[in-house]
């Protein structure tokens, strides 16, 4: 819980908050939330692609969620992967995918709860209206600094969600399954899917 007198209290910096689905930036390549496929035999360089395209959209990049049963030995991906923040999995199933999403939500969610808690703040009220009373009093004052570290950057949490080498499974063609669902909606998390599958030919 958090008091009104702890809340104008509290010193924050302006925050212009931007909108990462229609950004006023022109080159929406670096902020669009794309779902991408990959297609080729190996050594044509897709993995290279995938990491040359992480170290471009960096800056717009929160976490990147890596799927993936060969890519934890693989160096050249390593040598990037460290400058994010991100998880890697080695399998691909329907409560890794669920797991996954919690964790987008749960980031989502701290970020939403940050930007009302700042505007809050911003404006120094003398009296709390109902909902920002409760709002208050569900709030965990731990949680401060974390949540207006999310708001800091002035936009939601981005994430990429990085499949690799897992042509064939199941999940990849279950229309009701957590991965498609996902694919789905990925805008409504501020995620890109990207997709990496070696074939012994390419089709288009």
């Amino acid at each position: 819980m958090i008091t009104l007198e702890q809340i104008n209290n509290i010193k924050i910096k302006p925050i212009k908050v931007k909108d990462p689905i229609f950004p006023s930036n022109p080159d929406i390549f670096k902020w669009w939330f794309q779902v991408v496929l990959l297609c080729g035999q190996r050594g044509m360089g897709k993995t290279t692609i995938s990491l040359n395209l992480l170290k471009l959209q960096k800056p717009y990049i929160d976490k990147v969620y890596i799927l993936s049963p060969n890519i934890k030995t693989d160096q050249k991906v390593k040598k990037v992967i460290k400058d994010f923040d991100y998880e890697l999995y080695e399998e691909l199933t329907n409560e890794i995918i669920e797991e996954i999403k919690d964790d987008i939500d749960q980031r989502i969610a701290l970020y939403q709860n940050g930007l009302i808690l700042y505007n809050l703040i911003k404006k120094k009220p003398k009296t709390l209206s109902d909902q920002e009373e409760e709002f208050l009093n569900d709030l965990d004052i731990e949680l401060v600094d974390t949540m207006l570290e999310a708001v800091s950057r002035g936009r939601p949490p981005t994430s990429v969600l990085w499949v690799s080498d897992m042509v064939g499974h199941k999940l990849l063609h279950d229309r009701n399954g957590e991965l498609v669902k996902l694919i789905i909606k990925n805008r409504h998390r501020y995620t890109t899917v990207r997709s990496e599958e070696h074939t012994s030919e390419l089709q288009s």
